[in-house]
């Protein structure tokens, strides 16, 4: 029977020691250096914070990533009056932290003052009349066993008196020798976090662990926690209390005390909150203390930002928790002592952008400022000279002009100050009573140039000064300035502006007329506005051609009767078509004059109007006459008053077997087209000036690609192609 009673006992202690142990007894009885039930294995002399969650038998590790918090009610009301979402000053540092943020470092040397306790490694050694290398845990009771020497009782002996009490201990048994103590592996305490923390609970924690070391590794304050007043509690006694704004804002740990075991960190409800917002180098949620002021308040926010009107600023307060007031007053000395109560918001307002005593100068000038206001100041004392309107646009085209000009022959386009409108700039004013907005308009040209002082205007401060361009506002065409070149026989060639109304005949005559040998009736007048809208004109009809053609073609081929030439005919309108996509309209835009073959003298000139960009072109008198298409020879022939059209062609032999005659068209030096499909009258009696060029083109039976040029004559002579041009298409 008592053998039974023995076996009983002995199974269940076994059983006793394989149960699962929980909470706080489970910790303090496990190693430091062991595996901790339920997490990765942690070392106690790191620092790094083991919990044991409230309420729960598993002890773990704090998450590195917590999910966020709720709000506060006073941030979703701050929220709603301001249109921020405000932070709490402070939480942001904890959410950041992971728990070894808070670990002392394992290397660090230690402090005079740390306090020897049970768990902590002493090493020992020795030399000299006494060999001693010894690495001594102290127990529970506090004593070391040093070989030798015996038991001594090291528990609650400073760091920086350990070594002078054991060489007392040790030069009783031993003398004449060396002696070097230090600490190993530190113990790891049990301290607790209770109240509005993040994770309440248990930790073990590093001997060397403070209680904002211990905040960091265990998550900190709860968003409804205070950070203002975080209180140590021994012994059920309050030892600290500590203000983590004292740290967050001044650096200061003065009040950051050591952890001894069984410490309890007690972070109660947060106090009272105040908002800041606006002109504030920080906005945000703070907690307050009892009795502090708008000037500690600021001061917690990081003061005034450089832009803030600093003069006053306005506080929304709840009022007896019942309605809503807001206050105004100065930052003076009354107002920074004023004290700040629960939810209140403290807006900061930022200085007004106006900026007094001066006047503005924009627009199309060298370089828009804001000049300081003197009294009597006119515009003339604004705008001093003509260089103060050059701006920097204008600067810029003329480098790039001077650029592009280098090795090759340069574009000119004047860019001169007359491209600013000199007829008209505006003074925008403000009432300084009513504000409002007065255009006070003058003549730019006067003010500035002639200094007539109905155009110099006096100037008042917070005036703002515009200068227009001419694209700016449309002008009336005679007071823009329009350039036009004029080439050849003329007896000034160069580029001149024009005057006002000024027709081509005036500035011909106006610049010397033309010379003997000039030929008007082939004078050329080429426009660039009429340039784009021809080649325009060109590629929309060439694109209708292509549709049709490719209709045209569909249509034969369906329609096959086994002849030949069906696919050579696609191939050949496919081939012309892309020639002529080739093609520019060469003749630059050129506008047809309607002048009389017989005019000899530039008072017979056309008075047209001149547009700005024209460029007019008196060619020299020519004496040939040019024959190109189905001819026995195609070259120039000298031009004979009074031989018809048949004429020149006799002289050449005639025209080929291949050519149609009901086609034939002559192309005018003039640049007009006269047409077989014109007139009936026979070939002879159609008169031919110099620098005419006569086109027989081929009959279509004979080459069936050729027909084609005869259906598009029109394209040529009305798109301004050469005949050069033509005749290389038909090669």
């Amino acid at each position: 029977m008592m053998r039974m009673r023995v076996f009983l006992l002995v199974l269940a202690s076994l059983l006793s020691l394989c149960a699962p142990v929980t909470g706080w007894a489970a910790a303090a009885s496990q190693d430091p250096r062991s595996t901790i039930t339920g997490s990765s294995p942690i070392d106690a002399t790191s620092g790094t914070a083991v919990r044991t969650p409230a309420g729960s038998g598993s002890t773990t590790g704090k998450p590195d990533a917590p999910p966020p918090e709720p709000p506060l009610e006073f941030q979703s009301f701050v929220s709603q009056a301001s249109g921020l979402g405000l932070p709490v000053y402070g939480h942001d540092f904890f959410a950041r932290a992971s728990s070894s943020m808070g670990a002392p470092l394992e290397d660090a040397p230690l402090s005079a003052d740390y306090v020897i306790g049970p768990g902590d490694e002493v090493l020992i050694r020795a030399w000299g009349q006494v060999d001693i290398d010894y690495r001594a845990k102290v127990d529970r009771a506090g004593n070391i066993n040093v070989p030798k020497v015996g038991v001594l009782h090291v528990a609650g002996t400073e760091y920086r008196q350990l070594n002078a009490y054991l060489r007392t201990a040790i030069s009783r048994v031993f003398r004449n020798f060396e002696l070097n103590v230090s600490l190993g592996e530190l113990r790891s305490i049990q301290v607790f976090v209770v109240g509005h923390a993040r994770y309440p609970g248990t930790y073990l924690v590093s001997s060397m662990s403070t209680v904002l070391s211990a905040l960091f590794a265990t998550g900190g304050p709860s968003n409804k926690g205070s950070l203002r007043r975080i209180y140590l509690r021994r012994n059920n006694q309050v030892v600290a209390e500590f203000d983590l704004y004292d740290f967050l804002l001044r650096g200061d740990k003065s009040r950051d005390m050591r952890l001894l075991p069984g410490d309890v960190i007690q972070i109660p409800p947060v106090g009272g909150l105040a908002a800041v917002v606006g002109s504030i180098n920080t906005q945000a949620i703070f907690e307050l203390k009892k009795g502090e002021s708008l000037a500690d308040l600021l001061g917690a926010a990081g003061g005034l930002t450089t832009t803030a009107a600093g003069q006053k600023v306005t506080l929304e307060r709840i009022v007896e928790r019942s309605l809503r007031k807001v206050e105004e007053f100065t930052l003076d000395t009354d107002g920074l002592a004023r004290q700040v109560r629960d939810g209140d918001i403290v807006r900061v307002y930022a200085i007004s952008p106006r900026i007094e005593n001066v006047v503005t100068l924009r627009g199309n000038v060298a370089t828009p400022a804001n000049v300081p206001w003197r009294k009597g100041m006119r515009i003339s004392d604004l705008i001093p000279e003509r260089a103060a309107l050059l701006s920097p646009d204008y600067w810029n085209a003329r480098n790039a002009a001077v650029r592009e000009a280098v090795g090759r022959e340069s574009a000119f386009k004047p860019r001169v100050t007359g491209e600013l409108n000199w007829n008209y700039a505006v003074i925008e004013r403000m009432h300084p009573t009513t504000q409002a907005v007065t255009l006070i308009p003058f003549n730019l040209a006067k003010a500035v140039l002639q200094r007539d002082p109905s155009a110099n205007l006096v100037l008042e401060p917070g005036d703002v000064v515009t200068v227009f361009g001419r694209e700016d506002l449309r002008q009336p065409v005679d007071s823009n300035d329009r350039f036009v070149r004029l080439e050849g026989e003329v007896h000034a060639p160069g580029l001149y502006r024009l005057l006002p109304g000024e027709t081509a005949r005036q500035l011909v005559k106006r610049l010397g007329g033309v010379t003997p040998n000039a030929y008007l009736f082939g004078a050329e007048l080429t426009r660039a506005s009429a340039l784009g809208t021809q080649q325009k004109r060109l590629d929309e009809l060439l694109a209708r051609l292509d549709v049709q053609m490719s209709f045209e073609t569909v249509v034969a081929s369906r329609n096959n009767t086994g002849e030949a030439g069906g696919k050579d005919e696609a191939d050949i309108r496919k081939n012309l078509l892309e020639s002529l996509r080739k093609l520019p309209a060469t003749g630059r835009g050129r506008v047809l004059l309607h002048l009389e073959p017989s005019i000899g003298s530039i008072e017979a000139f056309p008075d047209f109007p001149l547009e700005d960009g024209d460029r007019l072109y008196f060619p020299p008198v020519t004496k040939t006459i040019n024959v190109v298409g189905a001819v026995l020879k195609e070259m120039p022939l000298s031009y004979q008053p009074g031989l018809g059209l048949s004429g020149y062609l006799d002289k050449l032999g005639g025209m080929t077997k291949e050519a149609d005659t009901s086609a034939i068209y002559v192309q005018r030096a003039d640049g007009s087209v006269w047409s077989r499909h014109q007139s009936f009258w026979p070939l002879s009696s159609v008169s031919i000036m110099p620098g005419d060029t006569i086109v027989v083109p081929y009959e279509t039976d004979r080459t069936l690609w050729r027909k084609f040029l005869r259906d598009w004559a029109q394209i040529f002579y009305q798109f301004g192609i050469s005949v050069a041009a033509i005749h290389a298409v038909t090669k």
